[in-house]
């Protein structure tokens, strides 16, 4: 009788708490499993699908331009990290992931040249500077480029926006430009507690290290030196090498030939005359299919030999400095011009959207004797404007400023204005100048990217491309305090509601 009350008590009790302990039981370790199951599966997802950019300024976000060029790449491309003794930086290293997720040929790896000194040696010399830590070699069956991981960003100081018109961030040979002899202007600022800023520029500065490697022809440009030449600034010509263009300079005076790889010859208004070796040499080249950029100053253009080379394709100088009176062709001094933009491949890109700016110009002529060439007028002014030489002026009427020539394989660009290519001047168009140049030589060089943008130059001040304070605040809260609260509360509001019931 006692067994029989036994099991009817304890068939009694497991029925009423068993039952329910077994099913909650069973639940929960039903939701754990599909919790599992469900983080193996989003582990498993490429970074750009799970990671998500809360950075003000998209510090993670991959550009559409870039996308577009990344589908079509159909060769492998290797991008090796250099981290030294494995240590990494948390932030690039999700970019990188998401960037290299991208495409089915794409891949990265680590470099640690702590644990193997060697690893580097396929790439840099023992004799070359060594990379910063982080830094980057993109390799692809051709060829490779290392980035330094200093020049993914760019550099900003309040002091110098303020005092030298520095608005812009500046790339890094700009910043190491600048804050050398006999300039030190960072460090001045620094020292008068105005802290430099970086800011990312990566996702522009490793695409366009990526189409370097799988370029089939790399453009090559000649700087001549040695006649007291004006220099080209390092921010345009970082802007350049940025987007894949590369310089070098040449004495024409001892080189005996304008080199075979030139794909164009750049002259930036000399302060003496070319010789007559000279003047033969590159007149020579430029007969036989180069490609010539030619800036000059209203001091040149007496310069016999140097206008010599421009001549014979139906071209001359206008002796004197241009001015304008029509308000819409000049900025602040009526010598300061802002000339109109005609149309031409060298110019179609940025015409809709960028100012040419050109101070201090001397008029070119075109005349009847062009020998075939075909002269096209890139930069002129309005038809009230003149050249004055001294107290003589000339009548009023529109003057180029800048012309495309062809013949035969021949191209040639000539710009009247030394000035247009400081920084100073390019800066107050928003760098139009440096844009129209790099079309100019992408013309003259038949050099077609594919990327749909080219790396640009920041033309404001910018935000803080990085976390800041507040996002951080923010995100800490929601994650930290505010989901585990509110699940807490709505469990609590459920187990009141049973336990009335």
């Amino acid at each position: 009788m006692n067994m029989k009350n036994n099991k009817i008590s304890l068939k009694k009790g497991l029925s009423k708490s068993t039952k329910i302990g077994t099913y909650t039981f069973l639940v929960s370790l039903f939701l754990l499993v599909i919790l599992v199951i469900i983080n193996l599966l989003i582990a498993a997802l490429p970074p750009s699908l799970i990671v998500f950019d809360t950075t003000p300024t998209g510090l993670y976000t991959i550009s559409e331009s870039t996308q577009d060029f990344i589908d079509t790449i159909g060769e492998p491309v290797t991008i090796h990290w250099i981290c030294p003794g494995g240590a990494k930086d948390p932030t690039f290293e999700t970019f990188l992931e998401r960037y290299t997720s991208l495409s089915k040929h794409f891949k990265y790896d680590i470099l640690d040249p702590i644990a193997d000194p060697d690893c580097l040696s396929p790439y840099i010399a023992e004799t070359d500077p060594q990379p910063s830590a982080f830094s980057l070699i993109i390799e692809s069956g051709r060829r490779h480029r290392l980035i330094d991981y200093q020049e993914l960003f760019y550099y900003y100081n309040e002091y110098l926006a303020e005092n030298y018109g520095m608005t812009s961030p500046v790339p890094y040979s700009a910043y190491m430009y600048y804050n050398s002899y006999p300039y030190f202007i960072f460090s001045s600022a620094e020292q008068q507690g105005y802290p430099t800023e970086t800011y990312f520029y990566g996702d522009d500065i490793i695409t366009k290290g990526v189409e370097y490697v799988i370029l089939e022809r790399i453009p090559h440009i000649y700087i001549t030196e040695g006649h007291g030449e004006s220099t080209l600034s390092a921010m345009l010509l970082q802007y350049l090498a940025d987007n894949n263009i590369g310089h070098e300079y040449l004495r024409t005076v001892t080189a005996g030939e304008i080199p075979a790889d030139a794909s164009c010859l750049v002259i930036y208004a000399p302060g003496s005359d070319l010789s007559a070796d000279e003047t033969q040499m590159i007149s020579a080249y430029l007969s036989g299919g180069g490609n010539m950029l030619l800036i000059t100053s209203p001091d040149n253009t007496g310069m016999e030999n140097l206008m010599s080379l421009v001549e014979p394709y139906g071209v001359s100088a206008v002796p004197g400095i241009v001015y304008e009176e029509n308000p819409d062709n000049y900025k602040t001094n009526k010598y300061y011009l802002i000339p109109d933009i005609g149309s031409h491949t060298a110019t179609s890109r940025f015409k809709s959207s960028y100012f040419m700016f050109m101070p201090q110009s001397h008029g070119i002529r075109l005349t009847d004797n062009m020998s075939g060439a075909v002269v096209t007028e890139l930069f002129t002014t309005s038809d009230s404007a003149y050249s004055k030489v001294g107290e003589e002026q000339s009548e009023p009427g529109s003057l180029a400023l800048g012309v495309a020539i062809e013949r035969g394989e021949t191209q040639i660009i000539w710009l009247s204005s030394a000035d247009a290519l400081t920084d100073q001047v390019a800066q107050a168009v928003s760098y139009g100048n440096y844009y129209y140049i790099l079309d100019m030589l992408s013309w003259m060089e038949t050099y077609e990217s594919s990327l749909a943008d080219v790396v640009g130059i920041p033309t404001s001040e910018p935000i803080l491309d990085r976390l800041s304070q507040s996002s951080i605040y923010l995100w800490t809260a929601v994650f930290v305090v505010v989901l585990p609260v509110g699940v807490t509360v709505s469990g609590l509001v459920v187990w009141f509601k049973r336990r009335r019931r």
